[in-house]
């Protein structure tokens, strides 16, 4: 699999052993042994790859205010953008990658 995706053996285990951690993967042992999905597709969104393999996407903010508008400018942009990643990786799910694994035939010659 490292070879196919151009990354170090030793990084992909690192990034198994977060997932297996995270029970999004499951570890099989032995001669046979890999690891396979833990969970169905749909219910395994781009936010929990994250935050296994990083940590919580955490916003950093002047102050804890419940009321963002009472801060600064810089750090109303940083909430609405932590918002907005949030969001966004909550939103797809292994299953939307998995229907669509590649470009569509049209510009699949522009695409790398």
């Amino acid at each position: 699999m490292a070879e196919q995706l151009g990354e170090s053996p030793p990084y992909l285990a690192k990034v198994a052993r977060h997932l297996v951690r995270a029970g999004i993967l499951k570890a099989h042992r032995g001669v046979a042994g890999g690891v396979s999905l833990n969970r169905n597709p749909a219910e395994v969104s781009l936010l929990m790859v994250v935050e296994a393999c990083q940590g919580a996407v955490l916003g950093d903010f002047c102050s804890d205010a419940a009321d963002l508008s009472q801060t600064c400018a810089f750090h109303q942009a940083g909430a609405e953008l932590h918002r907005a990643v949030v969001s966004v990786l909550s939103r797809w799910t292994l299953a939307d990658f998995l229907s669509r694994p590649s470009p569509s035939p049209e510009i699949a010659g522009h695409v790398q």
